[in-house]
């Protein structure tokens, strides 16, 4: 489901001897091509990891419908296109500016993005 700013969900990951690490991915609603993740790390009890907002590179960050799933564009008929002329490397995202179809007020942020505490 989606969760937009300021909303948090709870997931339970049950690990144990065989697999003690933990790897969370997933793409920000309303971009280009902007996702968080938390690769491979060991929780101990009582950790916190934070994880900003990344851009994958791969697309112009050019806030257009267009190119750009997610709710803020469903009253949009999209085909949901790649922009192209992406950076090329992964890099901190910068955010919604307003400079295409989304409204920075409502779906810019700042990192970080994702918290994972470990209970």
């Amino acid at each position: 489901a989606p969760y937009f700013g300021g909303n948090t969900t709870e997931i339970e990951v049950v690990l144990n001897r065989r697999y003690p690490f933990v790897t969370i991915a997933t793409m920000g609603i309303n971009t280009n091509d902007m996702f968080v993740a938390l690769n491979g790390v060991f929780p101990r009890r009582k950790s916190v990891f934070f994880s900003p907002g990344y851009d994958a590179g791969s697309e112009e960050n050019n806030e257009l419908c267009q190119s750009v799933p997610g709710p803020a564009c469903r009253e949009i008929d999209t085909r949901n296109e790649m922009s192209g002329n992406g950076e090329g490397f992964v890099h901190i995202h910068p955010g919604i500016h307003g400079i295409g179809n989304l409204s920075a007020p409502l779906y810019d942020w700042r990192n970080p993005m994702m918290r994972v505490i470990v209970y």
